[in-house]
């Protein structure tokens, strides 16, 4: 086995940085906020890039908790207590439920 070692650098900063910043094709960027860490790629187009994976969020109710709500990215699942369902953010205001596309029925 070879004894080579490989280091990424990743760009790190605050994800209000991170919506400001054009990520180049492949690089990645982390988020350090409390309670919002989380990895991006950039596809040197997109401001902020994609996220790398999605994350499941529950709240109790659409206006209970804008915090949370406001952590959620494009493709995440939200779990609505109140409704029983379960939807998926489509737009770019996580604050809008409009924006969101219902995925399961209660």
């Amino acid at each position: 086995m070879s004894q080579n070692i490989v280091k990424f650098l990743v760009r790190k900063g605050s994800d209000a940085d991170r919506k400001l910043t054009f990520l180049a094709e492949g690089e990645l960027g982390y988020t350090t906020d409390i309670g919002f860490t989380r990895l991006f790629v950039g596809d040197g187009a997109s401001a902020g890039g994609w996220p790398v994976a999605s994350k499941f969020f529950t709240v109790a109710n659409w206006t209970s908790d804008t915090t949370t709500l406001g952590y959620i990215q494009l493709s995440d699942l939200l779990f609505v207590r109140s409704t029983g369902c379960l939807y998926a953010l489509t737009g770019t205001n996580p604050t809008l439920s409009a924006n969101y596309l219902q995925i399961s029925q209660s």
